[in-house]
C-alpha cells in the first residue's frame, strides 16, 4: 500500500473505532439509568456526541455513589475531549492536497473577528496514536459498564483501574 492509503485506512479505522467508543459509552449510560432496556434505547438512540457525554456526567452525578460517580465522570470528561479531536478530523479531513503538496491535511475556517484558514498535515502515527486511545477509553466504559451492573443488583464491585493518560502518547495539535 502507499503512504496515502495508509492514511486512508488510518482514516477509517479512527472512525470505526470512534463508532464502537461511542456504542460503549451508550451502553454505559443505559447501565446506569437502569439497563440495557428498549426504552433506554430508543432515549439514548440520538444522543451526539456533545449530548452523550453531558448526559452521562448528569446520570452518575445524580444516581451513583461518590467511589463509582468519580470513574464515570472521568470517562465522561475523557469521551468529551477525544470527540472534539474526532470531529477536528471527520469535518476537516481534505485529500486533494495529496496531489498538490504531497500530503493530506485538516483544513478549517474560522471567522471569529477575521477569516482564518488553517492547513494542517496530518499522519497516519497521530491518526493511530488517536485511535488507540479510542480503543483504551472504550475499553474503559466497558469495564465501567459492567461495575454500574454489579452496583444496581446489589452486589459488590471493584472499580477499574484507569489508564495513566498522561503516559500515553500526547493527543494530536487540535487547531482552531
Amino acid at each position: 500500500m502507499s503512504e496515502r492509503d495508509d492514511l486512508l485506512a488510518a482514516v477509517g479505522q479512527m472512525l470505526v473505532t470512534w463508532n464502537q467508543l461511542e456504542h460503549e459509552t451508550r451502553r454505559l449510560l443505559q447501565e446506569i439509568c437502569g439497563g440495557d432496556t428498549v426504552a433506554n434505547r430508543v432515549l439514548t438512540a440520538e444522543f451526539n456526541g456533545m449530548a452523550l457525554a453531558s448526559a452521562l456526567k448528569t446520570a452518575a452525578a445524580t444516581i451513583l455513589p461518590d467511589d463509582l460517580k468519580a470513574h464515570v465522570v472521568d470517562c465522561a470528561k475523557r469521551f468529551d475531549d477525544l470527540k472534539d479531536y474526532r470531529n477536528h478530523y471527520v469535518h476537516g479531513v481534505v485529500g486533494p492536497e495529496w496531489e498538490k503538496k504531497g500530503h493530506m491535511s485538516v483544513e478549517r475556517h474560522t471567522a471569529r473577528s477575521t477569516l482564518k484558514i488553517y492547513d494542517t498535515p496530518i499522519s497516519t502515527m497521530e491518526l493511530t496514536n488517536l485511535t488507540e486511545q479510542f480503543a483504551v477509553l472504550s475499553i474503559v466504559a466497558i469495564d465501567l459498564s459492567l461495575v454500574v451492573r454489579d452496583h444496581n443488583r446489589g452486589t459488590p464491585y471493584t472499580l477499574p483501574r484507569t489508564p495513566d493518560w498522561q503516559k500515553m502518547d500526547s493527543l494530536p495539535h487540535r487547531i482552531g
